[in-house]
């Protein structure tokens, strides 16, 4: 038998291994064309150094086995799992980590122009945003509270805010639920919205709430109002039942009525759903109360707007004139 190093016999027997779980001592050894007392000694020394060995006598025979899959420092993957994988990933934004992994799957498959072929209409990710969603769910995974700037639509403010991260949904647009320390109660906050986020907060992670998954379930369009939900019915003439039908809002479903369609769902995020009702204009109508008021004030809004005293009107005229001149 040849000679080998210390190294190159371990080095040898991962690689045999890798190509099958379990060796006889003595096949082993003539597979790799040493003698078993030297076999044994660098299985031993591998097992010390951590590699999972495991060994079963069974007279005359000992058997050496590696646990199912396992692979040093990497995840065994067969081509058919690659493909998936490959699938999965040019269905995401375009950024660089992406890029480099689709690289990465095609010199593994040997076939770096299906890795990139133009399937489908994607994106290009925001590297901010990439920055900020990692960060996100490392705080969300690790259980650590978040601290960030962040720009309320509805106040027009930017302000830091600090909260406890349970959820993220990756819309679009990306959002994430979270236990604000402020005010003490689950919130949704969008990513983009976010505009800075600091290395650590002042304050400790706090625990999920046992009502997380009511609180989301409830939700519209990543809007919760703080009440309890409730049920909310629309008319839908036959028009455009058709098409609202195929666009329904989450968790809400339709019956036929006489001239269209009734639908019918139970959500605390009203506003929204009066938003898609008064989309519809005169082709649908709220049917519990609720919902009809908060579609009323919507719908005097929107006709306020563009009635000839409204002042903002006034002032675009202003501006239309001076810039003709």
């Amino acid at each position: 038998m040849g000679q080998r190093s210390g190294t190159e016999s371990a080095i040898a027997i991962i690689q045999a291994f890798l190509g099958r779980r379990t060796w006889s001592q003595a096949e082993l050894a003539r597979e790799l064309a040493i003698g078993v007392p030297a076999l044994r000694k660098r299985l031993d020394e591998l097992t010390k150094a951590g590699v999972p060995l495991e060994t079963e006598a069974d007279p005359p025979h000992v058997y050496w086995s590696v646990p199912k899959n396992w692979l040093p420092g990497a995840v065994q993957l067969n081509p058919t799992d690659i493909l998936e994988l490959r699938r999965l990933l040019t269905r995401l934004p375009k950024s660089a980590s992406r890029n480099a992994l689709l690289k990465k799957l095609g010199d593994a498959l040997g076939n770096r122009t299906a890795v990139t072929a133009p399937v489908h209409i994607v994106r290009e990710s925001d590297p901010q945003q990439d920055q900020f969603l990692s960060t996100l769910e490392d705080h969300v995974e690790g259980k650590k509270a978040l601290r960030f700037k962040y720009f309320t639509a509805s106040r027009a403010t930017v302000e830091w805010r600090e909260a406890s991260p349970f959820r993220v949904d990756l819309g679009p647009p990306i959002r994430f639920v979270a236990l604000c320390h402020r005010s003490s109660s689950l919130r949704w906050f969008r990513l983009d919205h976010v505009q800075s986020i600091a290395p650590s907060a002042n304050d400790n992670f706090r625990d999920e709430p046992g009502d997380l998954q009511q609180f989301i379930s409830a939700s519209l369009d990543g809007y919760h109002e703080s009440i309890e939900p409730i049920e909310c019915r629309f008319f839908v003439a036959e028009q455009a039942a058709r098409w609202v039908k195929y666009n329904l809002p989450e968790g809400f479903n339709s019956s036929p009525v006489e001239g269209g369609i009734e639908v019918l769902g139970v959500t605390a995020g009203i506003r929204p759903l009066a938003r898609f009702i008064v989309g519809l204009g005169a082709e649908a109508r709220a049917i519990t109360q609720q919902l009809a008021e908060v579609v009323r004030e919507l719908a005097i809004g929107s006709t306020s707007v563009h009635q000839p005293d409204n002042p903002m009107l006034k002032l675009r005229s202003v501006r239309s004139k001076r810039s003709t001149r």
